[in-house]
């Protein structure tokens, strides 16, 4: 008797998981026409992982889409690695191919057999070939890792008072006002500032980032509101998010729920962490950030070029900016190798599709030369030190000027 080999096996069961019911009927007729004997549909990830959990050796092929309601194709292919499942993976989706990208990459550290990403609108046909002659054998996949439980963090900074300063962020050719990061200001009871790197370094060492940085959450959705009743809906905000918060069970969903609930557009915020800051469990901060992709929310990394391994981690996730390192804006005209660092790193980030940030633009100068760079962003003391809500708001109120400087001045 001979052994069929896996090309010549066909896929006789497949499970469509997509909350889209016109993709859902198309598909599974002309799944039904080229021979598949069982096509069940689910239309959101929680219902689509019961159905897989109940026999997941009988379905040899599930098609996933990403962004689906109460439970999204992320958080499917988690429960799917935990679940064992050794079938076939085919990601359909809208989204950016960044995210798309992301997804796979998931999927593969969770040793899931991805087989592609196709972009919606796409072709059944094709689809419906790719389908049809997976192999029907299993490919054994790794098993799921067994993450410890991450520490919960219980305690808050009851005694310090958290405030968010709002340093401007400027069109380069234009240099209106396009939004703001927001960076901590801590004071004690008594009404005396505290160094805020160092307070930040001691709630990272003691557990208590997390309630420190839900605090500036807050003031984010706070100040959102505000700058949404002037007018300025397209204004963004963006805020440092510690790496090991953001791969904790349940951050991106409480801040998605926290910000629809408010009544926020997500697309006002962008999530800035640095390359040291991202956490070194891809497969949960790959979750984390494509699920807050999907949403609305932007991502940026923060001082770009001061780590060792930053194109690997734009490669990984799904950034939508990159920030370019103060110092590097700093050196460029007196140092060949800061200068270069900016030209390749512009460079890239055209190739990626991601926007530029230049950090640090304290002088005309500084301005002139990232204007030559064709950078669409600037931050800096040029534009504005880090000041209130209040005065902010005021700030958006005068007119933009070729002189950044007149503009503080009112």
């Amino acid at each position: 008797m001979t052994t069929p080999t896996p090309s010549s096996a066909k896929a006789k069961s497949c499970l469509i998981v997509d909350d889209d019911p016109v993709f859902v009927a198309v598909l599974e007729q002309t799944l039904t026409d080229r021979g598949v004997e069982e096509v069940a549909s689910a239309g959101d990830g929680q219902t689509g992982m019961a159905a897989l959990a109940g026999r997941p050796s009988q379905i040899d092929v599930v098609v996933l889409d990403l962004n689906m309601p109460d439970s999204d194709g992320m958080g499917f292919l988690t429960s799917a690695a935990q679940l064992g499942y050794r079938g076939k993976i085919y990601l359909v989706s809208g989204e950016h191919s960044s995210i798309l990208e992301s997804a796979v990459r998931l999927a593969r550290i969770h040793g899931l057999d991805c087989r592609q990403a196709l972009a919606k609108p796409l072709d059944f046909d094709r689809l419906a070939d790719l389908i049809v002659d997976t192999a029907g054998e299993q490919t054994p996949a790794s098993p799921a890792d067994n993450r410890a439980e991450r520490h919960t963090i219980t305690r808050a900074f009851v005694d310090l008072k958290v405030e968010a300063y709002y340093q401007p962020r400027v069109d380069v050719g234009t240099l209106a006002i396009v939004g703001a990061e927001m960076l901590a200001r801590i004071t004690s009871p008594d009404g005396g500032h505290v160094d805020t790197q160092r307070a930040i370094g001691h709630a990272e060492r003691t557990g208590r980032i997390g309630e420190l940085t839900w605090q500036m959450i807050a003031n984010a959705i706070a100040g959102a509101h505000l700058i949404h009743g002037r007018g300025s809906q397209d204004l963004k905000l963006s805020f440092n998010v510690n790496g090991d918060l953001l791969a904790s069970p349940g951050f991106a969903d409480k801040l998605i729920d926290l910000v629809r609930r408010a009544g926020v557009d997500p697309r006002m915020f962008i999530l800035e962490m640095t390359e040291t800051g991202i956490p070194p469990d891809e497969a949960m901060a790959l979750e984390a950030l494509g699920r807050l992709r999907m949403n609305g929310f932007a991502l940026a990394l923060d001082d770009f070029g001061t780590g060792s391994s930053n194109i690997e981690r734009l490669q990984m996730f799904p950034f939508t900016e990159l920030k370019i390192d103060k110092e590097f804006i700093a050196n460029a005209g007196r140092d060949a190798f800061s200068r270069e660092c900016v030209t390749a790193s512009v460079r890239l980030a055209n190739e990626l599709a991601l926007r530029t940030v230049a950090e640090g633009v304290e002088t005309e100068h500084d301005l002139e030369f990232i204007r030559s760079f064709h950078i669409d962003e600037a931050q800096g003391y040029l534009f504005g030190r880090p000041m209130r809500l209040s005065d902010f708001l005021e700030l958006l109120g005068r007119p933009a000027q070729s002189d950044p400087q007149a503009r503080l001045a009112g």
